[in-house]
């Protein structure tokens, strides 16, 4: 009997110790990682952003909490925060999908952007989807975007593309137009929060 109940408390005494032991953990973790992120703010040109709304599900959920690298120059498919203008107090987080003197071409108010081709000269009756260059990407833009367009056949210096992952709810380039660089806030790179959503961002 006696063996018995010795038996139990070391089983005990162990669970306790592994439990102390992962609360160690956790708190070290913890200690480490806000340690990271002070370190980022200080050391470079980082901010914290709060993401509101679905434009970039499934990637980012409304609430996530992500490091912003104010420093950073945005790269194609870079997630980026920028100031919409017209939206006082307002930041939008955004995909980049066409850089500055990437190709583009207008038929109503389809936009196709190819980033490799530099010398595709657009006809209207190569419009066929079977004709088009490879890489080339095919947008429908809103009225008020494609009288601006017009004309283009290169996205302008300093002048990005960017969309919504979540394509069916988001207020993006296909209704505003380019974004200049200078509304471009920072390059998203890291996502702190939720805990159990930590991660770099792609």
């Amino acid at each position: 009997m006696e063996k018995k109940i010795k038996h139990k408390n070391k089983r005990a005494q162990k669970k306790r110790k592994q439990k102390r032991k992962q609360l160690l953990n956790l708190v070290s973790n913890s200690v480490f990682f806000l340690c990271v992120c002070l370190c980022l703010l200080f050391l470079f040109k980082v901010k914290t952003h709060k993401v509101e709304g679905s434009s970039m599900f499934p990637t980012l959920e409304n609430g996530d909490r992500i490091f912003v690298n104010k420093g950073a120059e945005p790269k194609r498919y870079s997630i980026i925060t920028l100031d919409p203008l017209k939206k006082k107090k307002e930041s939008y987080v955004k995909r980049v999908i066409g850089l500055p003197g990437d190709s583009i071409w207008l038929e109503g108010t389809s936009l196709f952007l190819n980033q490799e081709s530099s010398s595709f000269i657009f006809e209207p009756k190569n419009s066929k989807s079977s004709q088009l260059p490879d890489g080339t990407i095919k947008i429908t833009v809103n009225k008020a975007v494609a009288s601006k367009i017009k004309g283009m056949n290169q996205i302008p210096k300093e002048h990005y593309f960017v969309l919504g992952d979540n394509r069916n709810h988001s207020n993006d380039s296909r209704s505003f137009g380019f974004v200049s660089a200078k509304q471009i806030e920072g390059v998203a790179m890291y996502r702190y929060y939720p805990l159990n959503r930590l991660g770099r961002l792609h």
